[in-house]
């Protein structure tokens, strides 16, 4: 506020009074809560949580309003005060103090609203012109910038770390001479303190989301605010279901990758913790066995997949092929038709093979030594039609809501499902499948077998005779319309590879379509492309 009082002497004495107002930034919400985990008659467990969330405090003195009392003369006479301000945050990323006039108006205004004394509009420190007044950041300025509008406040400092106390001073100046008009002037500058924007850590996403029971699969974890304040990693910990992973190694702001700690089976919970704070837990990955550890203990352990509208528990498991960290669906499917459900059976792959070329070796392949060098020349993609590809991003489902993991996988020739084998006769030692699996033989070779025409027969999928293929679709072992040699047939004729060759050129195979009945002993060329399904050993 600005005061000029003007006397009958030839020397006037006229009081300046300028008004600070503030906005005072503190946003303080504290809660202490009590949450019940666990409640019996015999004891009770509670979780204290407390929040504390980042507050932003400021003063500005002197309160309420700075005076500047000025004797001018005819030359004009200059006079300036200090403001100081005052603010202390615990905001992780800091502060920015900015000051403005309480309007885009920046003169002060005398009392009758006509007279005004205007800012100065330097925009670099310079000094006052007569009868203007303006302001500079510091104690004990003799130069003055121009008053910021409320459009366009001028900044005055900021912080990038929490702070206590960090003071700011600004020295307001005026000069007057004798033909201003005496009496009160005044406006209001306006001190702003916001926190600075802190990334919220969050979780996004995590890639593969099956990771194997034994540990050591590396996983991407995507989100925000892994460098928390700073310019690189924040990241204290990684955990997944509570366990820290084995290492961990931060990218960037936004990514993370993990090698995940070993874990029994189950849905676990990923959480990233970082100096300021912890993440988001709605996050999984789950946690599967491998194929390759798979035995027949464990097969035997399970119960038939049967009826597949209303299967019982523990009739699928999903397991990891290691050389590719593909997740395959395991059924275990009757060998009897006499018992179906709490009989004798085989553990199945109900999604079709999805393994791209690779060398592949006889540690974590079904091959007695060695290895074998899978090429696209003896294996190709099937997702190439509508009806697969509706298959592979999940428009088309099973009759159980069940998606097709990897649509309709690829397809192999026989020399490539059975890893170079050259026999004439009988049935391929070797194959591509997963070490403690098998490429099924097409005929039996003794009574409720591995083969696919014990399978056909235990699940009466050629009993009567004219049942159709759309049965075996529908059915427990989920078949698909692949086709032959990639697209010939698909949608209409499913093709599935045995280990038993028919001669030196062809093989057997399993051959169902819509209009066709279900028989495991049909044979193709040998160079023709099909699906491979396998059984576990």
């Amino acid at each position: 506020m600005l005061s000029l009082n003007r006397t009958k002497k030839t020397e006037s004495a006229y009081a300046f009074l300028i008004f600070v107002s503030c906005f005072v930034l503190a946003f303080v919400v504290g809660s202490l809560t009590f949450i019940p985990r666990d409640s019996s008659a015999e004891s009770a467990d509670a979780e204290v949580e407390l929040t504390i969330e980042p507050v932003v405090a400021l003063s500005v003195s002197p309160q309420p309003t700075l005076l500047l009392d000025l004797t001018p003369t005819p030359a004009g006479f200059e006079v300036a005060e200090e403001i100081t301000v005052d603010v202390s945050t615990n905001n992780l990323t800091g502060y920015i103090l900015t000051m403005n006039a309480i309007s885009n108006t920046t003169a002060l205004t005398h009392t009758n609203t006509v007279n005004t004394m205007p800012s100065t509009a330097s925009l670099t420190a310079a000094a006052l012109p007569t009868n203007n007044w303006g302001y500079n950041k510091g104690a004990g300025a003799t130069s003055f910038l121009r008053i910021p509008p409320l459009s366009t406040p001028d900044t005055l400092t900021t912080s990038t770390v929490p702070i206590t106390n960090d003071t700011t001073i600004v020295t307001v100046g005026a000069k007057a001479d004798i033909n201003i008009l005496p009496g009160v002037y005044s406006n209001t500058l306006v001190f702003t303190a916001v926190g600075n924007y802190t990334p919220q850590l969050t979780i996004t996403s995590v890639d593969p989301s099956f990771v194997a029971s034994a540990g050591n699969t590396t996983i991407t974890v995507t989100g925000t605010g892994f460098y928390g304040a700073g310019a690189s990693s924040a990241v204290t910990s990684v955990t997944i279901g509570g366990t820290a992973c084995a290492s961990f190694s931060v990218t960037s702001d936004t990514s993370l990758t993990c090698i995940t700690p070993a874990l029994v089976t189950g849905v676990y919970a990923v959480v990233v913790t970082t100096s300021g704070g912890t993440s988001n837990a709605d996050v999984t990955v789950t946690v599967v066995d491998t194929m390759q550890d798979f035995t027949t203990a464990k097969c035997t352990a399970m119960r038939n997949y049967y009826p597949p509208g209303s299967p019982p528990a523990n009739s699928e498991v999903d397991l990891m092929d290691v050389r590719d960290g593909k997740v395959y669906k395991i059924r275990r499917l009757p060998n009897d038709s006499t018992f179906m459900q709490g009989g004798p059976g085989w553990c199945w792959m109900v999604d079709n093979l999805d393994l791209r070329p690779m060398t592949l070796d006889s540690a974590t392949s079904d091959m007695a030594s060695g290895t074998y060098n899978l090429t696209s020349t003896n294996a190709r993609d099937a997702n190439i039609l509508a009806y697969c590809i509706d298959r592979l991003n999940g428009t088309v489902v099973d009759n159980r809501g069940v998606p097709y993991r990897y649509g309709c996988g690829w397809q192999y020739a026989w020399n490539g499902a059975t890893t170079g084998s050259t026999i004439t006769t009988g049935n391929a030692p070797n194959s591509i499948c997963p070490k403690n699996w098998m490429l099924p033989p097409g005929p039996a070779t003794a009574a409720n077998d591995r083969s696919y025409n014990s399978l056909v027969t235990a699940m009466g999928w050629a009993s009567p005779a004219t049942l159709r293929g759309n049965v075996v679709v529908d059915s427990s072992w989920r078949g698909l319309y692949a086709g032959l040699a990639g697209s010939a047939g698909q949608g209409a004729q499913g093709m599935y590879m045995t280990s038993t060759v028919y001669d030196s050129t062809n093989n057997r195979n399993l051959w169902f379509g819509t209009t066709n009945t279900t028989t495991p002993i049909d044979f193709r060329l040998k160079t023709q492309t099909m699906s491979v399904r396998c059984v576990a050993r």
